[in-house]
């Protein structure tokens, strides 16, 4: 278990969103959508 979260997993919903909108790598933003506890982030 690591010691930090990605700032996408963040507890902060606006700081989540702002992670995820600046990850352009498809794969990775499948990973972020699947994994991701806000709706609004589902593919």
């Amino acid at each position: 278990m690591g010691l930090f979260k990605p700032a996408w997993q963040s507890k902060n919903k606006e700081k989540a969103l702002t992670a995820f909108e600046k990850n352009i790598l498809q794969s990775k933003l499948a990973d972020i959508a699947k994994n991701s506890k806000y709706e609004s982030l589902f593919l």
